[in-house]
């Protein structure tokens, strides 16, 4: 067996027998392969990182703002002309009306 697979055993098996003994309170294991994975975040890169990204969504969203404010005046000036275009055609239905 590899020291891992000792140290599994022993984590696993050996000591949850022995604490399940009556009268047992603890079990402690010495020189036990521990595997751990630490990961330390640098609070600058992650600011950093932050700051690009809302930077990206900011442009991004003056991007779609401006297209936004686009297509209102357009619907505005259509509407407008929608409206003349109206007028002109209630006066050519009462001309029409008007003659014998």
């Amino acid at each position: 067996m590899s020291i891992k697979e000792v140290s599994d055993f022993t984590n696993e098996k050996i000591i949850p027998e022995l604490e399940s003994i009556e009268g047992v309170a603890s079990v402690s294991s010495v020189g036990i392969l521990e595997e751990n994975i630490e990961v330390f975040i640098s609070p600058e890169k992650i600011e950093l990182l932050n700051n690009k990204i809302l930077d990206k969504i900011d442009s991004e969203l003056g991007e779609l703002g401006s297209e936004l404010e686009k297509a209102k005046n357009e619907i505005q000036e259509s509407k407008k002309k929608l409206n003349t275009e109206e007028k002109k055609q209630i006066r050519k239905i009462e001309e029409g009306g008007k003659k014998p």
